[in-house]
């Protein structure tokens, strides 16, 4: 068959698969004759259902003609999957989320309150003040919120200056003030807002963190280190704190030191997937990727029923170009969330990239049947163009 009939039947089956997208099956049925490769038609399970991974093995034919991708296609897959990824969250904490950590701490404290739990850097009280003063305060700090929600942003600085006036030991004047004065670029004002609250509150940790943070993105580093250390001797031996002192010090570009954080993590948490997951990715990020897949593979083993823990271990095989057991896991993961495109993409991709493109086109095909008019059956319609292209540019 000439090269011309070939690609006009791949492109009439595309077509027609489009065209019967509403159907949420998982059932493809065509055959092709090209390039000397037919694929007997395959019949997959609903996505409403748990898929067996049987429906999911390669559909074997003549694949003598169909090579893997070229080496420098793999190194430049491989470079993209080392870069951070939606799926492989880095431990980088943002203002927001030091907020909500916080904010965690401080729910806790309340509930170990007339227990005799000893708080530390990362739990306090909101103020130390007399009840009166501390309410006072309090209400000023409302007031200077609701400014700022209403962008009167100058009103709320003064509000929130008079509340420290009256209590300088007001946590939360201190924090929304800091927040203001990052937010408008204030540096000068952020940094000694940071060195009084140290000074009023000095077992709060949180100041000396902020602190860091801001002397880092001013490239500040022996200051910053300076800093960090203060927070980690008074949250000493309080995991939540490991995640934060890592990635400072991943920031800092400190890599040995942030290994050892993340380790002193797993050892004080060992049935801990945050701390292995941390560890695991920085093993990746480090070029250790015998540790990096061992790790992924016991979270695997530890939540069975996570897919992003098979998903990462997929990722971890498929940077190692190990592609069936990649596609093994990424299976798994999509038995867990059958409905999840992102998946079912990144299986398809592996299928390609191991120079399985028959599998490939069946799993692409399969996803712009499911979801028309999505961004992951764009994706899948581009790159089963670019297949068909180079099927058809061989004969």
């Amino acid at each position: 068959m000439s090269s011309r009939i070939a690609v006009w039947v791949l492109s009439a089956l595309c077509a027609v698969s489009v065209a019967f997208g509403g159907v949420q099956t998982w059932r493809l049925q065509r055959r092709l004759e090209a390039v000397g490769c037919k694929l007997e038609a395959v019949r997959l399970q609903p996505t409403t259902a748990s898929l067996p991974t049987a429906s999911l093995v390669p559909v074997q034919g003549n694949t003598d003609s169909i090579e893997a991708d070229s080496q420098a296609e793999l190194d430049d897959i491989d470079s993209d999957l080392d870069k951070d990824s939606v799926v492989e969250k880095e431990v980088t904490v943002s203002r927001a989320r030091l907020e909500r950590a916080l904010a965690k701490s401080e729910a806790k404290a309340e509930r170990q309150k007339g227990q005799g739990t000893k708080r530390n850097g990362l739990s306090g009280r909101d103020s130390y003040a007399s009840p009166e003063v501390a309410a006072q305060a309090a209400r000023m700090v409302k007031d200077a919120q609701k400014s700022i929600n209403q962008g009167n942003y100058d009103d709320a600085m003064k509000m929130l200056q008079d509340s420290l006036a009256v209590d300088p030991t007001q946590r939360n004047a201190y924090k929304t003030l800091a927040g203001l004065y990052h937010t408008m670029g204030m540096s000068t004002e952020e940094n000694q807002l940071y060195a009084d609250w140290s000074a009023n509150r000095p077992q709060d940790a949180m100041p000396h963190y902020q602190q860091a943070s801001l002397y880092a993105s001013m490239g500040m580093s022996l200051e910053a280190l300076g800093q960090l250390q203060q927070f980690e001797s008074l949250t000493k031996d309080d995991a939540r704190s490991y995640s934060m002192t890592a990635s400072m010090y991943r920031r800092l570009g400190m890599t040995q030191e942030e290994g050892a954080t993340l380790q002193a993590w797993a050892d004080q948490a060992p049935g801990s997937v945050d701390a292995l997951r941390s560890m695991a990715q920085f093993y990746s990020r480090t070029g250790d990727r015998a540790d990096a897949l061992a790790t992924y593979a016991t979270i695997a083993q530890m939540t069975p029923g996570s897919a992003d823990a098979h998903r990462d271990l997929a990722q971890m095989y498929q940077r190692m170009r190990q592609y069936p057991q990649a596609q093994t896991e990424y299976v798994a993961a999509m038995n867990l969330q059958p409905q999840n495109l992102d998946i079912r993409i990144q299986l398809a991709d592996s299928y390609r990239q191991g120079g399985d493109r028959v599998s490939a086109m069946q799993a692409y095909m399969a996803i712009i049947s499911d979801a028309p008019g999505s961004p992951e059956a764009a994706q899948a319609q581009r790159t089963l163009n670019n297949i068909q292209r180079a099927l058809g540019s061989r004969n």
